[in-house]
Formats: C-alpha cells, sequence, structure tokens
C-alpha cells in the first residue's frame, strides 16, 4: 500500500525535479512526507515538527532533513506498535529500527529508522524521531502535499510559523539547550541557522513567538533537569552567530582553534547546502542568516 500516486515513486518522477532538488534528495522527500501521510492514517495523534514540516507548511520551502520530527503523547510501547505495523503494510517501506537514545534512555525520546529500496542509495532510510510530550505551542492543520513533489489524501496537524521559529531558536546555542559542541553535528546547527533566519523573514506574530519560546524552554528545561533563561540562550546564540560575521570568507580550517564555535562552523558549513532546494549556500549566504537570526534573537527579547 502506498498512499501517495504510485508514480511519485518512480526514477522520472525523481529526474523531474532536477534542479530543484537532485534526484536522490527528491526520493527522500517523497518517503519522508509517505511516512508522514502513514502515522497520519494510522490514527496516531501527533504533531509533524521540524525542518521537514517546512516542506508542507511554507509555499516555497527551501531545504530538506533526512528526518522526520514529531510530537506525540503516546508512550514508547504504543508508538513502536504504530510504527512496525505501517511498515508492514506499506509498499513503501521494507524494514523498521528501534533506536533507544544511547546516553539518556530516561528521556521521552524514541527514534527509528525506516528503510526502503532506493533507486540511488544502498541501504538508505528515513529517520523517524519522536519527542513523547504535548507540543508546547499551538498548531495548524494543512493538506500533505510539496508542491508537484509529493501530495496524499490525508492531513498533518503543523506548528504555527511562530511557534516553529521559537522552537529551531532554543537549538542553536552550544552552551545551552542548543546541539553541544564535540557531537559531529556542525552542519546540523547551521541548519536550524538558516530555518530561524527563514521563518523570521515570514514576518510571524512576535507576540506569539515569545509565548512559544517560554513554553518551550520551560519544556527543555523540564526535559533535561535544567534552568536555562532565555537571556542565556539568547547571548550564547548570538555570539555563535558573531563567531561567523566576524569573517568576510571563511578562514582555513587548520588555522582555526578546535575547541571554538567558529571551528565546527567552518567545518560544517561546506556539508549544509547538499539539503537546498535551488539555493548554493555558502559562506556569504551563512552570514546572511547569522545577521538574520541576531535581528530575530533581538527581536522577541525586547
Amino acid at each position: 500500500m502506498r498512499l501517495g500516486d504510485p508514480s511519485l515513486f518512480v526514477r522520472e518522477h525523481y529526474e523531474a525535479h532536477r534542479g530543484v532538488a537532485p534526484p536522490h534528495l527528491a526520493e527522500l522527500v517523497v518517503h519522508c512526507l509517505e511516512l508522514v501521510a502513514l502515522l497520519s492514517r494510522s490514527g496516531l495523534p501527533f504533531r509533524f515538527k521540524g525542518g521537514n514540516s517546512q516542506l508542507v507548511l511554507l509555499e516555497s520551502p527551501a531545504r530538506f532533513s533526512i528526518d522526520v520530527d514529531i510530537v506525540t503523547t503516546v508512550d514508547k510501547v504504543e508508538l513502536t506498535r504504530v510504527v512496525e505495523a505501517i511498515v508492514l503494510e506499506s509498499a513503501a517501506f521494507s524494514r523498521c529500527e528501534v533506536r533507544p537514545h544511547r546516553t539518556k534512555p530516561w528521556l521521552p525520546i524514541l527514534s527509528f529508522k525506516l528503510f526502503f529500496d532506493s533507486i540511488y542509495t544502498p541501504d538508505a532510510c528515513v529517520l523517524l524521531d519522536a519527542v513523547l510530550e504535548p507540543a508546547p505551542y499551538g498548531g495548524v492543520t494543512r493538506p500533505i502535499a510539496c508542491g508537484a513533489l509529493y501530495e496524499a489524501p490525508h492531513e498533518v496537524e503543523l506548528p504555527t510559523i511562530g511557534g516553529l521559529l521559537a522552537d529551531k531558536m532554543l537549538c542553536i546555542s552550544p552552551k545551552t539547550v542548543g546541539i553541544p559542541l564535540g557531537k559531529g553535528k556542525d552542519a546540523h546547527r547551521l541548519k536550524h541557522v538558516f530555518d530561524v533566519a527563514n521563518l523570521h523573514r515570514h514576518a510571524p506574530d512576535l507576540a506569539e513567538v515569545r509565548e512559544a519560546l517560554a513554553a518551550c524552554l520551560a519544556q527543555e528545561n523540564a526535559i533535561q533537569k535544567t534552568a536555562w533563561t532565555f537571556e542565556e540562550v539568547a547571548e550564547d546564540t548570538i555570539g555563535f552567530c558573531e563567531q561567523v560575521l566576524a569573517h568576510e570568507a571563511a578562514p582555513p580550517l587548520e588555522a582555526v582553534d578546535p575547541a571554538s564555535y567558529l571551528f565546527e562552523i567552518v567545518r560544517g558549513y561546506p556539508d549544509v547546502g547538499a539539503f537546498f532546494f535551488r539555493e548554493h549556500y555558502g559562506w556569504s549566504t551563512l552570514r546572511r542568516d547569522c545577521a538574520t537570526v541576531i535581528e530575530a534573537v533581538r527581536a522577541v527579547a525586547v
């Protein structure tokens, strides 16, 4: 069983989007959104969030991620049952693996790898990451569609633009609630920089962003057993982005202190471009987005 039309799962369809996205990326987009549609059809109560939710939320999405991020209030046993049943019934996926959290198994988080037979990539998979907590801000419902690339006869709950912006603002700062240094997620952190800048350019309601920020930070502190304030998060986020603005061109990696923010920025930014539709993502584009992130953080901190 496939929920998207069978014509969406063939080489000709992926190749037809060359110039918008590389064919292997188009294939991953189709399978990610097929997974979202299958979760919706299953009756699971969830919200589709994260980078890939922008494929459905925004009229002109600009980037893709290999993850499907959701929040749901079911427990780990029930979510595992739902995902395994989806794989058994679906013609799009061949098998799945449960990925328990390696360092903090007590966290309300569960991850899966859903494998599919790829035309382009051996052992290809879509990652499903679930936070087993209520969504801390409002949502909207949209049809599951991404232009001509994918469409299914189902709807999904998504974050609002302001809510997603608030959520993403907490993902950058390495010293507080963002991705810490030394985790091998250099490019991943920079994708959050782009997302914050891009969502801010959609001019969300700042009052909504502030309210969502407070709720997201309270939930994150409760989960992680921390007590960070937004002032601390904002200071660290701005400091991170200022490292990019201090250099008109990317410095040689060997000239950068390996323990610094700048080291992971320089090491990670060449890999970010692999996840973009159309746009070339170079150092100058990263500088533009870092400046916009600083603007966004200061706007909601007032």
